[in-house]
């Protein structure tokens, strides 16, 4: 397998591939908050040392992300919490044909965002939510009601059914930003895969994620559990094991001792063959070759709320992004 997994965003090349380093880079200067690193070998206390939420005991680094998370100085965020609530004041007192046509004025303008501008969006929300910065966006009663014009999602996100990994909260985004599509072990099947055809073809979205998250359970079922045990299953669950299973590189990873680390070698090798699958797909392919669709996979460290990106590079290795 070329790429096993990837570590907090971190690239992860083949072991086989490349030689063993004892010390890690991070890059945090891009508002991508790309993360770079060279490969840890060695015990998996290592590896479980390359994620997000240890990296943030430096100072700096924490400051870094932090200015990343707001997007914007202190004093422009106190403007935009001012402006928001004479927003929302104004709205309360608008017509429901003024903010009808807002609504659609706001739908028009998303559906003209750039891929990374809408992936850019996603991470700066997570920022805010594991930061602590959170803006909750809600819409008033008569806001609600405009949404039954027309839904305009920018992203499709195919994530887990847990009741630990709301895709909403954890990227701060509000009604209707969103096509999400859960299952248990975020399983791309005939339904799940219908539903990002039509997120994709008739919703126009701009990204599609496959979301895994730390500790989950389907995903440790499968890997943990012997043929003879799933087959002990309930016949519909028997489905989802076996299917997990079958992406897992279950000889690989069971060289890896820590349970943490493996626990997320785990679930981004499970993400990633749902990527890989995706990106076969001929709507998909095309509008990825075009330009105008980015497929990304992510990782939800549920200990520190943060979200992981990464994405397939030329070469069929896992990139951080």
């Amino acid at each position: 397998m070329a790429a096993l997994g990837v570590l907090a965003g971190v690239t992860i090349a083949s072991r086989a591939a490349r030689p063993a380093q004892s010390d890690t880079e991070f890059d945090i200067t891009s508002p991508k908050r790309q993360v770079s690193g060279k490969k840890l070998a060695g015990d998996a206390k290592n590896a479980a040392r390359m994620t997000m939420y240890n990296m943030v005991n430096s100072p700096e680094m924490f400051d870094e992300l932090k200015k990343i998370a707001k997007g914007s100085s202190m004093e422009e965020m106190a403007r935009m919490s001012h402006a928001k609530s004479e927003d929302s004041e104004l709205s309360q007192k608008q017509s429901m044909d003024e903010i009808m046509v807002r609504s659609q004025e706001y739908q028009r303008k998303r559906k003209e965002r750039k891929p990374h501008d809408v992936l850019l969006d996603l991470q700066r929300g997570n920022g805010r939510f594991w930061m602590g910065f959170a803006q909750r966006p809600e819409l008033n009663a008569m806001e609600r009601r405009a949404l039954i014009i027309a839904q305009a999602p920018s992203v499709a996100i195919l994530g887990c059914s847990d009741s630990r990994v709301p895709v909403e909260i954890i990227f701060d985004q509000g009604l209707g930003d969103i096509f999400t599509v859960r299952n248990a072990g975020n399983m791309l099947e005939k339904a799940t895969h219908g539903s990002i055809e039509y997120a994709i073809q008739h919703l126009e979205v701009k990204v599609v994620m496959v979301l895994g998250h730390e500790g989950c359970g389907a995903v440790k079922g499968a890997l943990t559990m012997s043929h003879e045990a799933i087959a002990k299953e309930p016949s519909q669950l028997q489905f989802v094991l076996k299917s997990i299973k079958a992406n897992l590189p279950e000889a690989e990873l069971q060289k890896v001792t820590d349970a943490r680390a493996r626990d997320r070698e785990a679930v981004v090798a499970n993400t990633t063959v749902q990527m890989k699958q995706l990106l076969e797909n001929p709507i998909v392919k095309c509008r990825v070759e075009q330009g105008t669709l980015l497929v990304c996979g992510a990782f939800y460290e549920i200990t520190s709320g943060i979200v992981d990106f990464f994405s397939m590079g030329r070469n069929g290795m896992i990139e951080g992004i």
